[in-house]
């Protein structure tokens, strides 16, 4: 398990909270300032503050045309990992298409909490149910 770079993990009680909940599901994490950014079957999700809020992005690989069946399989576990923790949030949802690197496309999810502990409270539901039903 990854924990970030020494001297970079941050002191908010609350991000710590997170990154105990991700130590206890055995979940890759690196930790960069107010930044918690978790490797989960191929997705990237940061929580990080934002204003008066705090937001979840989810980013999801697109394939792209040097892409095959092959990746079926890869692209079909990010895609579960993602559909799985914004359908169980009922949280508004906003979509952003990055084609900026045209042979790594990626689709971002957000989604904002008013404080960490719903977050908190969401992923760790999420992670309960992701061993029953994610391999």
């Amino acid at each position: 398990m990854e924990e970030g770079v020494p001297g970079h993990i941050s002191t908010s009680s609350s991000i710590r909270k997170l990154q105990l909940l991700l130590k206890r599901f055995d979940i890759s994490y690196e930790a960069e300032n107010e930044v918690t950014r978790i490797h989960l079957n191929g997705s990237i999700i940061e929580i990080y503050p934002e204003n008066s809020h705090v937001t979840v992005s989810l980013s999801i690989p697109l394939p792209s045309e040097n892409d095959s069946l092959e990746y079926l399989e890869y692209f079909s576990k990010a895609y579960e990992v993602v559909l799985r923790f914004i359908l169980q949030t009922k949280k508004a949802i906003r979509y952003q298409l990055d084609t900026s690197l045209p042979v790594n496309p990626s689709l971002y999810v957000f989604v904002e909490y008013d404080n960490f502990e719903n977050i908190i409270k969401d992923l760790e539901r999420f992670l309960e149910k992701k061993d029953k039903v994610m391999p």
